[in-house]
């Protein structure tokens, strides 16, 4: 398990909830399990160089990624849909992902922790 600790900036998931901590626990967690779904996809959808995929994979995260607190992740994946409107696959976008899924499994542990405090 990463133990790395990253700054997550919450703002967006407390203005949905309106101070609501039971919602924002249920919103939090739903997002947790959405992210896990789609970040499963964005991998294999790169993996096999889909580039339809990826552009779908990474519009579903762009909520997503903001509501768990990830801006930074949330904008890398709008750079991931518009680098992949055309359909083709661009390998220079590895980085891109590369970080997207770092932060995600730095960030996961954190998330978790919170919803369970």
């Amino acid at each position: 398990m990463n133990d790395k600790i990253i700054p997550l900036d919450l703002t967006y998931l407390y203005t949905l909830t309106e101070g609501n901590q039971k919602f924002t626990k249920l919103l939090l967690t739903s997002a947790i399990q959405d992210i896990k779904s789609k970040m499963t996809l964005l991998i294999e959808c790169w993996r096999l160089k889909d580039a339809g995929g990826l552009r779908q994979a990474a519009h579903s995260l762009i909520s997503l990624a903001a509501i768990a607190g990830m801006p930074l992740v949330s904008e890398w994946c709008r750079e991931l849909e518009h680098a992949f409107t055309e359909q083709n696959f661009q390998e220079d976008m590895a980085p891109i992902v590369e970080n997207i899924v770092e932060v995600w499994s730095d960030a996961q542990p954190q998330l978790i922790h919170l919803i369970k405090s």
